[in-house]
């Protein structure tokens, strides 16, 4: 899963240069092309949420429809969500980047599927940050059921 998750993360950081947080609109993406499937851009919309704006094949695949415009927290557990929340707004206020590592519900006809999901703030072309560079990468049993996950661990990395 790592394969696609840190080169996103190094584009970001060779983005940042000597800026603390880089802007939404210096995004390439021929730059990452070979890990669009699983990119995603998110929008903060209140405290401790945000919705996704686009997202690759990958991630809508795994919820099995298009995302664009539904909120983050679709994709977690109901009680992972205010952990993911806590992570939101510290990425956007610290900021800071950080890493979750997640496991898919499991249930009948729900085999397990492990998930990588990294979170690298934006700013908007207001200066802002209110945007979010996504990374989500699911390994496993993937099938055609929508799936949430449960946060088994958060990596942050503060950025001052």
């Amino acid at each position: 899963m790592i394969f696609c998750v840190v080169p996103v993360e190094s584009y970001w950081d060779a983005l940042r240069g000597s800026c603390l947080v880089p802007k939404l609109s210096e995004i390439d993406p021929r730059a990452i092309g070979h890990a669009l499937e699983y990119i995603f851009v998110l929008e903060r919309i209140v405290i401790g949420m945000a919705r996704f704006r686009i997202a690759g094949s990958h991630l809508c695949n795994i919820i099995g429809m298009e995302v664009s415009g539904m909120p983050l927290s679709s994709l977690i557990t109901q009680s992972g969500r205010e952990t993911l929340g806590s992570v939101l707004e510290t990425v956007f206020q610290c900021p800071a980047a950080c890493d979750l590592e997640m496991v898919a519900e499991v249930g009948r006809q729900k085999p397990a599927v492990e998930a990588l999901m990294a979170l690298m703030p934006l700013r908007s072309d207001l200066g802002d940050v209110s945007r979010l560079l996504g990374c989500f990468v699911a390994k496993g049993a993937l099938d055609t059921q929508p799936r949430r996950f449960e946060i088994v661990t958060t990596k942050l990395r503060c950025l001052s």
